[in-house]
């Protein structure tokens, strides 16, 4: 069992009203399973279309497993213009 804690930028953050949401896990995820559990824990959220780091690393590889408490920023795209 783990903990995954994820820290909120932006979008989803205004509509959870949440700056860090918290969830436990009892079996190891990979980032895409992390992702699709959020997309369905908070609809109405495009988890999918935002980037992630776990420290200060930004996670390109989906299939990186999650299995001890972690910490997981979402990072939402930057609008420039």
């Amino acid at each position: 069992m783990f903990t995954l804690t994820i820290y909120l930028f932006a979008f989803p953050r205004e509509k959870l009203n949440k700056s860090m949401i918290t969830h436990h896990f009892t079996t190891s995820k990979t980032i895409a399973e992390i992702i699709n559990f959020l997309l369905e824990e908070y609809s109405g959220i495009p988890f999918n279309k935002y980037r992630y780091a776990i420290g200060k690393k930004y996670m390109t590889d989906m299939s990186f497993v999650v299995d001890k408490d972690t910490e997981l920023y979402v990072i939402p795209p930057i609008s420039g213009g």
